[in-house]
């Protein structure tokens, strides 16, 4: 059950093009799928550490507030920034015909190091896990092996994402229309600030049974 409902959390995730994933998109148009994927990887890497420390982090201070509904609150408040943020600055992709062709030129090593510099360096990708942490903790998920599941679902659904967009980069240069990536960001954008919507008003009604 919590496995599924990290599947579920974790689409939230997948719907989200920040910095470090637009950067992705950019290697691969620059550098083809290999070089792509290999800053793909240095994400995931940098998405681990965070979730565990946002989600192990929060776990601790729901066991000492008496209040939870005040912890989902703010959840939702960030979710709503966050998806604000992403409706007004979208990230941009550049699109060129011969940026495609070229072969990929730096060590594998160098572009995961890239990848998860840039991830951690977002100030707002640590905002967000913070609030899809609250939001899922909100939920129940108390037990570590319950959590373990949680972030395994999430975890996966990432994975897959992650691949899905280097293929969607392609799919762009192809069409040679940049501007989807700042209308697909602005749509997700949209999605999560109902989500924080949703959540806060969850929380209000719960509170006053």
């Amino acid at each position: 059950m919590d496995f599924l409902k990290g599947i579920l959390f974790g689409l939230t995730l997948a719907i989200s093009f920040g910095p470090a994933y637009m950067t992705m998109m950019q290697v691969t148009l620059r550098r083809g799928l290999a070089g792509g994927f290999y800053v793909g990887t240095g994400i995931l890497l940098t998405d681990i550490v965070l979730m565990i420390a946002t989600f192990e982090g929060f776990s601790l201070l729901l066991k000492s507030l008496t209040h939870e509904s005040f912890f989902v609150l703010f959840s939702g408040l960030i979710l709503i920034i966050y998806g604000l943020y992403s409706i007004v600055k979208p990230n941009k992709v550049t699109v060129t015909q011969k940026s495609i062709e070229n072969p990929i030129s730096q060590k594998p090593f160098l572009l995961i190091i890239k990848g998860a510099i840039i991830n951690l360096g977002n100030p707002l990708n640590a905002v967000f896990w913070a609030g899809l942490a609250g939001m899922a903790l909100g939920t129940g998920s108390s037990t570590l092996l319950s959590r373990v599941s949680l972030m395994g679902g999430i975890f996966l659904i990432a994975t897959i994402s992650t691949i899905l967009k280097c293929y969607l980069a392609l799919w762009i240069s192809k069409k040679t229309s940049p501007r989807l990536v700042v209308r697909i960001q602005q749509l997700t954008g949209s999605v999560i600030m109902l989500a924080g919507i949703w959540i806060i008003f969850s929380a209000l009604i719960a509170s006053s049974n």
